[in-house]
């Protein structure tokens, strides 16, 4: 075997069988003998500018990094989980996140357009440029339901795939206007947020609103805000009716008997309620213990 042929069984066995054309010309390889090879059958067109050797069989990891070769981009989103073994995250989609507008369409792919590649903390999983797990988290929140992404932020955390203060920072700095996964993505959502401020209010919660500006430059002033709204009496959590005592008054359990559940603040409490006697008859007693006198 040529040592050609070595180095592209090589780099192929690295790259998951496929190859850019452009890495087979610098292997030595001429152009009419790569044209020779497609012909033939034994390199595949996988996308623009890419093959695959028919060597290797056609997976979606492949695929996927095909994908990253003919765009230049990186893997993300909802692949960028899978390589990640994020188990919320499955299916056989292929996101790539290209910087600018510079790629177009490619078949079987959804491209994904950045103006923060600098920030995407780009790093190799299984030969594989992805995103690093803090921003893969970021994007899944544009692309997935609630619910699955809280499933996946539960799997990275438990696989330490990164951490709380990782996933602070990076909301941090790519927080900015229209950037899914940081602000509101709509008129609806934005008009959910005093709804769900109505619905706290009414069960007896105190709400603080912050903007994100707030939020961001001012931390230390917002950790003294919550500070004292958390020494103040009426931070605790509202009653809703503690069982007590109906003789003595006190919350906790005691050994007088007639215990009932408080009524909540401001309602008036129930009337006592009284045995029922007929009249002329005598409470029932105890029968003797034996051998009692």
């Amino acid at each position: 075997m040529a040592r050609g042929e070595v180095e592209m069984a090589a780099l192929g066995a690295s790259q998951h069988g496929v190859l850019r054309l452009h890495q087979l010309l610098e292997l030595g390889m001429s152009e009419a003998t790569v044209r020779r090879r497609r012909r033939a059958g034994e390199l595949v067109d996988v996308q623009p500018g890419v093959v695959r050797h028919r060597a290797h069989p056609d997976t979606w990891r492949s695929r996927l990094l095909a994908a990253c070769l003919s765009t230049g981009g990186i893997a993300s989103h909802r692949s960028a989980a899978i390589v990640w073994q994020l188990d919320s995250i499955s299916g056989g989609i292929v996101d790539v996140t290209v910087g600018g507008p510079s790629a177009s369409r490619r078949r079987g792919v959804v491209v994904h357009h950045s103006t923060q590649m600098d920030r995407a903390d780009v790093i190799k999983v299984d030969g594989i440029p992805t995103t690093g797990a803090a921003r893969t988290l970021l994007d899944l929140a544009a692309v997935v339901p609630p619910r699955l992404l809280e499933s996946a932020v539960d799997d990275a955390l438990r696989l330490r795939r990164t951490s709380w203060p990782e996933l602070f920072a990076a909301v941090l700095s790519h927080s900015a206007r229209g950037r899914n996964g940081c602000w509101h993505l709509n008129a609806r959502s934005f008009e959910a947020d005093p709804m769900r401020w109505n619905r706290l209010t009414t069960v007896g919660c105190q709400v603080y609103p912050f903007t994100w500006a707030f939020f961001v430059d001012e931390p230390d002033e917002l950790c003294r805000i919550i500070g004292t709204a958390l020494r103040r009496p009426s931070a605790r959590a509202p009653d809703r009716g503690v069982r007590g005592c109906r003789g003595c008054g006190r919350r906790r359990a005691c050994r007088r008997r007639g215990r009932q559940r408080e009524p909540p603040p401001g309602e008036p409490r129930p009337p006592r309620r009284r045995r029922r006697q007929v009249a002329g008859s005598r409470p029932a007693r105890r029968p003797p213990r034996p051998g009692s006198p």
